[in-house]
Parts: C-alpha cells; structure tokens; sequence
C-alpha cells in the first residue's frame, strides 16, 4: 500500500482548494489558459500552493486539471503537454519541499463529447488520458485526482488509462453531481460508485 492510501486508512487529510480561483483571484484573466502558467508563471503556482500549505493542506494538486492536449491545443499548447504537467509537478514539489505534504496530479475531463462522428471517439479519449497521466507519473505524483467528471464513460476511459500507467498508483475519482441522487451527465449514484469501484478508484468523492 503507498504512503498516502496507508495514512488514509486510520487518518482524514486536509485537502487544499481550487486552484483555478486562486490564479483568478491574483488577477489572472479567465481567456488565458492556467495551465500555461507552470511554465510562464512559476512563482505564482508555487506561491498558491504555499499559501495552502500554510493553513493547513496535507494534499495539494498540481496545476493540471486542463492540461491534456485537447484542451491545450485551444491556446496551440498540445505540444507542450508533456512539459506542462511535468513542471507541474515540480512546482507543487517546491512549495511542498521538507513539509509532510502529498502531491496529487490534477487531471480533468476533457471538455469535448465522447461521441463516435460528433466529437472525440472513445480512442482518441483514451490516448489523450494516457498522455498527461504517464506525464504526472513519470514526473514523481504520489497519487492521481480525476475531478470533477459528468460522465460515467468518460470517467470508466480515465480510470482505464490511469491503470494502464500504473497498477499501483492511488486514484481519488470525483464526480460532479446534479442532486443528491443523480451525476450531471445522468446515472444515479449507485451507479457511479459501483463505477469507480469496479474501475479501480481507492477514493471516491
């Protein structure tokens, strides 16, 4: 069992907030994309997840929840993929350096329907999941966060590839839910929890 999934097992953990309303709330307009900022903008993702750190996270995730190459490729960044999470995770590393702080990698949906002929096919999904995850592993994330999903498919590609990458590595998978009975794509959430169980999620949320 890894560190983080050992501590959870007799412990609650303090996780740290949205890191999009931080960059926001330092002045930051919503028509440049965040993730871009691990490589002009150091300082200030760093700084985010130290003031974090400050008050009290013993979790914080990295600046990637947009990072994949279907979203970065909006801003013409899908080349730069790779080197967005990685630094990334490197950034979350500094502000946590010598503190007792896990490191999640961020990764989220994908923003564009999973529709054979209407948006993405599944395999496209698939290979854009694999792309930023093997990323965050490779750069060193003690675990990975799949926030805020809609979807049950989208979620069931995410978990796949993240399995794919890693056997082992610990999954905290959320959600985003209409009501209390139901997700926002539609499903209830008796399934959606039966999903992530089944697809190998260790936290669910």
């Amino acid at each position: 069992m890894s560190a983080l999934l050992d501590f959870l097992a007799g412990n609650v953990l303090l996780c740290d907030g949205a890191m999009g309303t931080m960059i926001y709330a330092s002045g930051v307009f919503v028509n440049r994309c965040f993730d871009e900022l691990n490589i002009s903008e150091p300082r200030l993702i760093v700084d985010i997840h130290k003031k974090y750190i400050a008050v009290g996270a013993e979790v914080i995730e990295t600046n990637t929840f947009g990072a994949n190459r279907l979203k970065l490729e909006k801003f013409g960044l899908e080349s730069r993929t790779g080197e967005i999470n990685l630094l990334a995770v490197e950034h979350a590393r500094a502000a946590a350096r010598g503190k007792p702080v896990h490191v999640l990698g961020s990764v989220g949906p994908l923003g564009r329907p999973i529709v054979q002929n209407r948006g993405i096919t599944p395999e496209e999904a698939r290979d854009a999941f694999l792309e930023q995850i093997s990323a965050l592993v490779e750069a060193g994330v003690d675990g990975l966060i799949l926030e805020t999903f809609s979807h049950t498919e989208e979620m069931t590609i995410a978990l796949k590839a993240a399995r794919d990458v890693d056997q082992d590595i610990p999954i905290v998978a959320q959600f985003a839910f209409a009501d209390e009975n139901s997700i926002l794509g539609g499903g209830s959430v008796k399934e959606a929890v039966e999903l992530l169980e089944q697809g190998g999620a260790d936290v669910l949320s």
